[in-house]
């Protein structure tokens, strides 16, 4: 499929009944674990998620001939900053059909950024490089801690690891 004009592809946000068709894209782009994995957790992580702070977060689909070729996604997280904390969105999901990339990654990228003050995520290297490309910054190093609820499930998974890699 030949790459569309840029000027005629819609980048607008989404809308409920575009679910089946950002399902679909899914699967275009990561294959159809992935698309069901992501039809799974949809709902709580955007329409239902106990964060949201005034609407699902930002989520932009590029629309090319009534077919869904692109998104960006975000959902809200709550982070603390000194003693206050801030609701932020947080940057999830981002696909391009491989049919249509180029520029239209670039295009998501711009509206996104543009439509909100405070936005984070945990890009990977391809997304990282774009996201600073586009006046994006590095904030910090943030670092996860996990609460071990069972020590004796933790320690059965990590000997269990440890046999595989040895």
């Amino acid at each position: 499929m030949p790459v569309p004009n840029i000027n005629a592809v819609i980048i607008r946000e989404y809308r409920k009944s575009d679910k089946e068709s950002v399902f679909k894209l899914f699967k275009d782009v990561w294959g159809g674990a992935t698309a069901e994995e992501a039809a799974k957790r949809w709902d709580w992580q955007y329409e239902l998620n106990p964060s949201n702070y005034k609407s699902i977060g930002a989520i932009f689909v590029s629309e090319c001939e009534g077919r869904i070729i692109g998104m960006i996604s975000t959902f809200w997280a709550s982070i603390k900053i000194g003693h206050k904390i801030l609701p932020v969105l947080w940057g999830v999901d981002y696909l391009v059909h491989p049919d249509f990339r180029g520029r239209l990654g670039i295009k998501l990228a711009d509206k996104i950024i543009s439509s909100n003050n405070c936005l984070m995520g945990f890009p990977i290297d391809a997304s990282h490089k774009l996201w600073i490309r586009q006046g994006g910054f590095d904030q910090c190093q943030l670092y996860s801690y996990k609460k071990i609820i069972n020590m004796a499930v933790f320690l059965k998974k990590k000997r269990s690891e440890e046999r595989r890699v040895g």
